[in-house]
């Protein structure tokens, strides 16, 4: 019944986010006010009912498309409405099954899971707004900070700081980077570190390679996921930025000098390492292992 009510809880707030990310303009100030009014049609205006938004379900049952002109509708709504429908039933797993917190507390688990759904909501909107108009809005980096200082109050007040609730998605693998096992200190050390690389990176490339926004963002991460995780996201990052531009170059859809937003790629690995970080870092690690037994 938990997976069912997560589940439906997430395709309502995915479709909020299409709202957001659809009615998002960079040239005007983000408001709440840009969010109020009736959804409609984006192609013949007719304003939906609300049989026709509901999450999922609508666009399936009108085979994707308006009911009034049948102009097709992106597939962004489906695709973001399921993908935060699994988020929020995967968050509930992380916290009742792996990163298991030193307490009983239906309450704390409660809290710690709306966290990480808010945290993977608004992740989600930095990947579709920078995907879409490469730019990552400073509120929403200095949001993603906010959320990290609380989280890292939390951790750090709570006592967590020993075994897997020591902070780190990467459970017991962490100890093998980070050997002093404080949670402030690993907080402040990944938002210094990943913020001082990227700015390195930005500086040495002029800003060809990446902007400022993914300098705030890293930052933005380093306190919230702290040391080692931001390790593996960074390396991660590079990695499947590598692995979907180099394709394109091979065919040509893209030449060297062409932008690539990196922020989707950033945002791609914090949710790796927050979900499969440890699995990750046992498969590389038994590859290493394998290598060095032939």
């Amino acid at each position: 019944m938990e997976i069912l009510i997560l589940f439906i809880l997430g395709l309502v707030l995915g479709s909020f986010l299409n709202v957001l990310t659809f009615r998002y303009n960079p040239d005007v100030k983000f408001s709440m006010r840009a969010i109020r009014g009736r959804s409609h049609c984006m192609s013949c205006g007719k304003q939906l009912r609300w049989y026709e938004l509901i999450p999922l379900v609508s666009f399936i049952l009108q085979k994707g498309g308006c009911r009034s002109c049948h102009a097709k509708i992106s597939w962004q709504y489906p695709l973001v409405e399921l993908v935060m429908g699994c988020i929020a039933v995967g968050v509930w797993y992380i916290f009742t099954q792996i990163f298991i917190l030193p307490s009983s507390s239906v309450l704390l688990l409660g809290l710690a899971v709306a966290f990480w759904i808010l945290v993977s909501m608004t992740l989600l909107f930095a990947f579709i707004i920078d995907a879409r108009h490469y730019i990552i809005p400073n509120g929403t980096n200095l949001f993603i900070g906010l959320l990290g200082l609380l989280w890292t109050i939390f951790l750090w007040r709570g006592g967590f700081d020993s075994e897997i609730a020591r902070g780190s998605f990467l459970l017991h693998f962490a100890p093998l980077i980070e050997p002093w096992g404080a949670v402030l200190l690993n907080h402040i050390v990944g938002m210094l570190v990943a913020g001082a690389f990227f700015f390195f990176l930005v500086f040495a490339t002029r800003g060809r390679g990446m902007g400022v926004g993914d300098i705030k963002l890293i930052a933005a991460l380093g306190l919230l996921f702290g040391w080692p995780d931001i390790l593996l996201i960074v390396v991660l990052s590079f990695i499947l930025g590598t692995l979907f531009v180099s394709p394109l170059l091979v065919i040509r859809r893209k030449r060297g000098s062409d932008s690539v937003p990196f922020g989707p790629f950033i945002i791609l690995a914090s949710f790796l390492v927050f979900f499969w970080g440890a699995g990750l870092l046992g498969v590389y690690f038994d590859i290493i292992q394998r290598i060095g037994s032939f």
